[in-house]
C-alpha cells in the first residue's frame, strides 16, 4: 500500500494540499468562486489516487484512462454550471442544452498524461441564428457557455488550475468561433479541411454534454476523416506531416531525451498509427482512437506485423512511463528525461529503472521507432516551406526552426511571417492562397536565410503581398524572380519603395526592359488632365516605372554611369517641363490667357545632365513681362504638382536657392534683372553655378536669350582673380563642410575638388561645357590639363559618382555620405566589385588623397598666387 509520505516525497506539488484537506464534499457549489475551488480540490483529491497508482507501476492505459475520466468529470460539471449561469445572466428560464464538448488529442483518445492540456471543441445542435432574446442568438449563447467552461477550468486561482484548455484546433484556430453547429463543422471540413485536421479528428471522443449532439457531429465528420478514396495530394500531405515530424525531432531535439517530440518518440508512434488507419479505410473499419488499441487493431488486420506492433507497444509504454514520472514531481508540462536534475535518482526510483537500464532501453526504443517511422515516411527531402511552416502554426516551433537554420532575428522573422499569413490586416486568404504564400516565403527564406537583412526582406514581402494580384503573379514566376526581388529588398530602399508603391513595375524584373526616352515622352504627354487626382497618380506611376527601368539595371551593373545620369536627367527635365506647362495652362485662364512669357532654368545636376537617384531639382524661373503674381503662383503650384505625395509617391522636391540673392531673393525675377544681377552683383560661386545652367522649358525666344546671357556672363569673368577666388572658396568649404571624412562630396579630396578644378579651368579658358565629365575630355583634348591630373580626376569622377548613386539607390535619400552601417557599406563594396568594406574604404581614402593632390597641382599650375 502506497502511504501518504511516499506521495509527498515523489509528488511534492500535492504536499500542501494533502496537509490542508481531508475528504471532499459531495455537494457541488453553485457560486462561481466556490465552484472553481471545488473543481480544483476535486482534481487534487483524484491526483492523490493517480500518484498512488503511478508509484505502484500499474499499467499505463489504466492510469491514462483514470486521468481522462477526471477531465471528463470536470468538463461535465463545468458545462452544467456554465449553462445554468449563462441562462441566469440573460434571464432565460428555459434554455437549450443541446451542446457537446468533443475531446481531441490525448483527451479524445483516453490517453491524458499527468500534466496534459485538454484539447476540446464545442458543437451544438440547432439553428445558430435562433433568437433566445431580442439581443441573443443560439450561437452567441453557446459561444458564451463554452467560454465560461474554459474559464472555470483553466483560470489560475489561489488553488491553481484544473487543466490547461486548448481550443486552437477548432476551425480557423484562435480566430474562429468558440462553438459551432454540427452543420457548420461539416461544411468547414468538407470545404476547407486539411490533412492534419483529418488526423486530428481521428482521435475525437466524447467528453461532456449531449451524447446525441456528439453522435451527430461524428456522423457528419466521418466522411471527411475516412474517405473511400484518397487522392494523391492527400496521401502526399500525410507523408509530408510524417517527414516534418521526423525532421523536427532530428533538429530541435537532437541529443535530448524528449519522449514526446524527440527522434523515435511518442509523436512518431502516434503519427505512424494514425496514417495507417486512414490509408487502410474502408478495407478495415477503424474504430479505435487510442494508440494501444489502434496498434492491436493494425496487427489483427495484418496491416503491420505482430512483432512490429509489439515493439511499438513496448516503446509506447516505456515512453509514457518516463513522461508521467517526470511530470509527477511538480505537475510540470515536461517531456524530457531529467538527467541533470538534482532529483534524478528519485525519478529513476519512480520509473523502476537504474540509470544504465534507462539509457539502454531508451536507445533501443528510439532507434527502433525511428527506423520503423522512416520506413513509412521515406527518405525524400521536404520542400523548404514544409520545413518552416507547421500545419498547426506553432510560432515557437517556427522560431526554433529558423534559429536552427541560422536566421538572424528569428523572433522578428516569425512575427512577420505570422502576420503575412494570418493577420486580420492582411487580405483574406483562402487555403490555396496560404499554400502559395508558403511556397513563396519558403523559397525566399531558403535563399536569404543567412542574410542579416532577412527580417527586412520578409517585411517587404509582407507589404508587397498585401497588394491585390501580386500573390498569383509572384507564384507564376518563381524561377529567378524571387532571387532578384529579394536582392532589391535587401539592398535598395529606393527601388523597394518604387515596387511597394506600384507593384506593376515587377514586370521589369521579368522582362528586363530598359528605359526608352521616346516611349516615356509619348506616354507622359498623353496622360489626361480632366481629373487632377488621376493625373497626379498616373504621372507618378509612369515616373516610377521609368526610374525602375534605370535603377534596376544600375543595381545589376547593366548600365554604365554616363547612360544612367543621362537617362535620369531626361526623365527629370521632361517631367519638370510637363509640370510647368500644365500648371501654366490652368493658371492662364485666370489671367486672361497671357502668353507663356517665362523660362525655366535647370541648375546643378539637372542643368549639367548629371542627375543622380533621389536628387532634388535646382531651378530658377525667369519671366520677360506680365504679372509677377502669375509667375509666383506658377512656381508654387508647380512645386505642389511635383512634390505632393500620393499612393504612388511623389515626383521631385524643388530647390530655388540658386536664384539671384538666394533664399532671400524674390521667388521669380525678370530676365533683365537676372542679367543685371549676374554682371554686377553675382559672386564667383554664382558664376560657377551658371556654368551648369540650362534653360529646359518656356518661351523659345527667352530660352535663346537666356543662353546668350549665360555665355556673355561666363566670358566676362575676371580671369585675373578667378583662380585665387575659387581656391579660397575651396578652403572655406574645407573649414565649413569638410570635417566629415566620409562625405564623398565635401571632404578634402572629394567630388567638390574635381568640380572646382574643372570649373576654374573652364571659366579661365572660356569653355562653357556644363557637364563636368565632358568638360574634362575637352580640357584634355585642348591640352589644358596634364595627363596625370586628367587620369586622377577621370577615375575619381567615375568612382565618386558611381558610389554616390549606389548609396542613394540603397538608402533612398539624397545622401553624399558613406554609411556607418557595416552591412550597408558591405553591400556598396560588393556593388563596386570589392570583396570587403575595408577594401572599399581603402580605395576611397586613396582616391581622396590623389584627388586633393591633383587639385593642388592644377591650381598651382594655373596661378602664381594660389
Amino acid at each position: 500500500m502506497i502511504n501518504i509520505e511516499l506521495i509527498k516525497k515523489h509528488a511534492p506539488f500535492l504536499k500542501s494540499w494533502l496537509e490542508a484537506h481531508n475528504e471532499l464534499t459531495d455537494i457541488v457549489p453553485t457560486d462561481d468562486i466556490a465552484f472553481m475551488k471545488y473543481l480544483r480540490d476535486y482534481k487534487r483529491s483524484e491526483y492523490v489516487q493517480i500518484v498512488r497508482r503511478e508509484l505502484a507501476l500499474e499499467p499505463i492505459e489504466e492510469i491514462t484512462a483514470y486521468i481522462t475520466a477526471v477531465a471528463h468529470t470536470t468538463l461535465k460539471l463545468s458545462l452544467a454550471h456554465a449553462l445554468k449561469r449563462t441562462a441566469q445572466r440573460y434571464n432565460l428560464s428555459d434554455y437549450p442544452e443541446a451542446i457537446a464538448i468533443v475531446g481531441l488529442g490525448k483527451l479524445g483518445g483516453g490517453e491524458l498524461n499527468f500534466s496534459s492540456d485538454i484539447d476540446i471543441i464545442a458543437v451544438y445542435s440547432g439553428t445558430p441564428d435562433t433568437q433566445l432574446t431580442p439581443n441573443l442568438t443560439t450561437h452567441e449563447f453557446y459561444c458564451e457557455v463554452t467560454k465560461r467552461v474554459c474559464e472555470l477550468i483553466a483560470t489560475i486561482t489561489a488553488d491553481g488550475l484544473v487543466f490547461r484548455v486548448d481550443m486552437r484546433l477548432r476551425p480557423d484556430g484562435d480566430q474562429g468561433s468558440l462553438a459551432l453547429s454540427a452543420d457548420a463543422y461539416a461544411f468547414y471540413y468538407e470545404s476547407y479541411g486539411e490533412t492534419w485536421e483529418r488526423m486530428m479528428l481521428l482521435k475525437a471522443g466524447y467528453a461532456a454534454g449531449d451524447i446525441e449532439v456528439y453522435n451527430q457531429f461524428i456522423s457528419y465528420i466521418k466522411p471527411f476523416v475516412f474517405r473511400r478514396t484518397l487522392d494523391q495530394s492527400a496521401v502526399d500531405s500525410m507523408f509530408t506531416i510524417l517527414k516534418k515530424a521526423q525532421l523536427r525531432a532530428r533538429t530541435h531535439y537532437k541529443g535530448a531525451k524528449n519522449v514526446k517530440l524527440g527522434e523515435g518518440g511518442l509523436r512518431e508512434i502516434e503519427f505512424f498509427v494514425q496514417i495507417l488507419q486512414i490509408l487502410n479505410y474502408p478495407k478495415y473499419k477503424v474504430s479505435h482512437a487510442g494508440t494501444l488499441d489502434s496498434l492491436k487493431f493494425l496487427a489483427e488486420s495484418d496491416i503491420i506485423a505482430a512483432p512490429e506492433a509489439e515493439f511499438l507497444e513496448g516503446a509506447y509504454r516505456f515512453y509514457r512511463n518516463l513522461e508521467h514520472k517526470a511530470q509527477m514531481e511538480w505537475e510540470a508540462q515536461t517531456y524530457t528525461v531529467p538527467e541533470t536534475s538534482p532529483t534524478y535518482n528519485l525519478f529513476l526510483e519512480r520509473c523502476g529503472y537504474t540509470d544504465e537500464e534507462l539509457q539502454r532501453l531508451y536507445t533501443h526504443y528510439s532507434q527502433g521507432v525511428s527506423a520503423i517511422f522512416e520506413g513509412l515516411a521515406g527518405k525524400e527531402p521536404l520542400p523548404i516551406e514544409e520545413i518552416i511552416f507547421s500545419d498547426l502554426f506553432d510560432d515557437t516551433e517556427m522560431e526554433n526552426t529558423l534559429r536552427q537554420m541560422g536566421a538572424t532575428e528569428p523572433d522578428k522573422c516569425t512575427r512577420i511571417l505570422y502576420h503575412t499569413l494570418y493577420s486580420k490586416t492582411s487580405l483574406t486568404r483562402g487555403a490555396n492562397d496560404i499554400k502559395m504564400l508558403k511556397v513563396i516565403l519558403g523559397q525566399v527564406i531558403e535563399k536569404s536565410i543567412k542574410l542579416p537583412e532577412l527580417s527586412k526582406i520578409l517585411s517587404c514581402y509582407q507589404r508587397l503581398l498585401n497588394s491585390r494580384g501580386t500573390l498569383s503573379m509572384l507564384y507564376s514566376k518563381l524561377s529567378g524572380t524571387l532571387d532578384n526581388l529579394s536582392h532589391i529588398f535587401a539592398t535598395s530602399n529606393y527601388l523597394t519603395e518604387i515596387i511597394l508603391s506600384n507593384s506593376k513595375v515587377l514586370d521589369q524584373i521579368y522582362s528586363s526592359s530598359t528605359f526608352d526616352e521616346e516611349e516615356f515622352n509619348r506616354r507622359i504627354e498623353t496622360i489626361p488632365t480632366d481629373d487632377p487626382e488621376e493625373e497626379f497618380n498616373s504621372i507618378r506611376i509612369l515616373h516610377k516605372d521609368a526610374l525602375f527601368r534605370i535603377g534596376y539595371p544600375f543595381l545589376n551593373r547593366a548600365m554604365d554611369l554616363p547612360s544612367i545620369m543621362s537617362a535620369l536627367t531626361t526623365i527629370a527635365r521632361t517631367t519638370t517641363s510637363v509640370a510647368f506647362r500644365r500648371v501654366f495652362e490652368r493658371l492662364a485662364e485666370k489671367y486672361d490667357n497671357p502668353p507663356a512669357d517665362y523660362v525655366v532654368v535647370a541648375m546643378g545636376k539637372l542643368g549639367s545632365g548629371e542627375m543622380s537617384f533621389a536628387s532634388d531639382l535646382d531651378l530658377v524661373v525667369l519671366y520677360q513681362s506680365g504679372s509677377s503674381e502669375l509667375y509666383h503662383r506658377l512656381v508654387q503650384r508647380t512645386n505642389l504638382y511635383l512634390s505632393t505625395i500620393t499612393s504612388a509617391g511623389y515626383l521631385y522636391q524643388m530647390d530655388m536657392n540658386l536664384r539671384p540673392s538666394g533664399s532671400g531673393g524674390a521667388l521669380v525675377t525678370t530676365l533683365d534683372s537676372f542679367e543685371q544681377y549676374q554682371h554686377s552683383t553675382a559672386m564667383i560661386w554664382e558664376k560657377q553655378a551658371l556654368l551648369k545652367a540650362k534653360a529646359i522649358c518656356g518661351d523659345p525666344i527667352l530660352i535663346e536669350r537666356f543662353e546668350k546671357i549665360r555665355l556673355d556672363v561666363l566670358n566676362s569673368v575676371d580671369r585675373s582673380t578667378l583662380t585665387k577666388e575659387i581656391y579660397s572658396m575651396m578652403k572655406r568649404v574645407d573649414r565649413e563642410k569638410g570635417t566629415n571624412v566620409r562625405d564623398i562630396k565635401f571632404s578634402p579630396g572629394g567630388f567638390t575638388d574635381i568640380e572646382f578644378a574643372v570649373q576654374m579651368l573652364c571659366l579661365r579658358n572660356q569653355i562653357s561645357e556644363r557637364n563636368c565629365y565632358n568638360a574634362l575630355q575637352i580640357l584634355r583634348e585642348r591640352g589644358l590639363i596634364t595627363s596625370r591630373n586628367y587620369d586622377v580626376f577621370e577615375r575619381s569622377y567615375i568612382f565618386y559618382r558611381t558610389l554616390e548613386n549606389i548609396l542613394r539607390v540603397y538608402e533612398n535619400r539624397a545622401t553624399t555620405k558613406l554609411p556607418t552601417d557595416p552591412a550597408l557599406l558591405a553591400h556598396a563594396a560588393a556593388a563596386l566589385g570589392y570583396s570587403t568594406a575595408d577594401q572599399l574604404m581603402a580605395e576611397y581614402n586613396s582616391q581622396r588623397r590623389v584627388t586633393r593632390a591633383a587639385f593642388e597641382r592644377v591650381f598651382n599650375e594655373n596661378s602664381t598666387h594660389p
